[in-house]
């Protein structure tokens, strides 16, 4: 398979833009976090480089990596020089190699003068098994959701909305967050053996080329309606008080939301590959 270019708030699919913005936040994570952290910088900066991943296990291997951004409020953030449309931006990483992605070059600029959060991390998803059941496979529950985060600051605006995807391996600075970058990154994995029924398998009855590209239409309008039932059910949640009625029905409701989400986006990732093969056999 040739090589993925780089992609930047949308994954393309022959022609078909799909929004893929990193999906909001579960109810409950369990992350420790780690002290507030305030940061004034307003430009934030990212050296193009190889970014390499250790499984632990020889039977895994890393198909997708992605760097997700998080900017709070949008309109007064630019990413690599452009605005973008909602808080949450996906950056697809070119593979190239086993286990080996190409970091490009990102620029996130923040308005002078005023408190926006930006937040990033770092996420993974396997060959081997889908994205509904790999967190079976993580010796640590926070690694699935970022195996290295920063954020300008953890309090505040916004943070409520980011902290149960950014605060999972959250170090202080952007250049601690570089410097984990530069390493090879370990990813612990337990020694679940893997079951056929937890890989990725094509959807059922899609077959050639106009059936996988239909498939894709609809999905994409899907993901988008997932997408907003997360965010409704997160902001109803976040109104709630742990102790409140109804908060533990709402928390499971977010929860089902996201994992809707997770599946649309799993088997886009998945058409995606199967209609690159497609084009590439042409």
């Amino acid at each position: 398979m040739t090589p993925r270019p780089v992609r930047l708030v949308a994954l393309t699919l022959a022609g078909l833009v799909l929004v893929a913005c990193e999906p909001a936040p579960r109810a409950d994570t369990g992350a420790t976090e780690a002290a507030p952290v305030a940061s004034r910088a307003t430009t934030l900066a990212l050296a193009p480089r190889a970014l390499e991943f250790v499984p632990s296990r020889a039977d895994f291997s890393v198909a997708t990596a992605v760097l997700s951004v998080f900017a709070s409020p949008p309109d007064e953030v630019r990413i690599d020089g452009r605005a973008p449309l909602e808080p949450w931006t996906l950056i697809e990483l070119e593979r190239v190699g086993r286990d080996r992605f190409a970091l490009p070059a990102v620029r996130v600029d923040l308005a002078p003068g005023r408190e926006g959060l930006v937040a990033l991390s770092l996420k993974v998803w396997f060959a081997e098994v889908d994205n509904r059941h790999d967190a079976l496979y993580y010796a640590r529950g926070d690694d699935r959701y970022a195996l290295v985060a920063f954020a300008t600051r953890a309090e505040g605006p916004g943070w409520e909305e980011a902290r149960p995807r950014f605060s999972q391996n959250r170090v202080a600075t952007l250049e601690a967050f570089e410097a984990a970058l530069a390493r090879p990154i370990p990813i612990a994995l337990n020694d679940r053996p893997l079951r056929a029924v937890e890989r990725p398998e094509p959807p059922a009855g899609v077959g050639d080329r106009g059936e996988l590209e239909a498939r894709a239409r609809e999905l994409s309008g899907a993901l988008e309606e997932a997408r907003v039932e997360v965010m409704r059910r997160a902001r109803r949640l976040k109104l709630r008080s742990e102790s409140s009625p109804g908060y533990l029905e709402d928390a499971a409701a977010l929860e089902a939301a996201q994992a809707e989400y997770d599946r649309i986006t799993d088997e886009l990732l998945g058409l995606r590959d199967r209609l690159e093969d497609s084009s590439e056999g042409e």
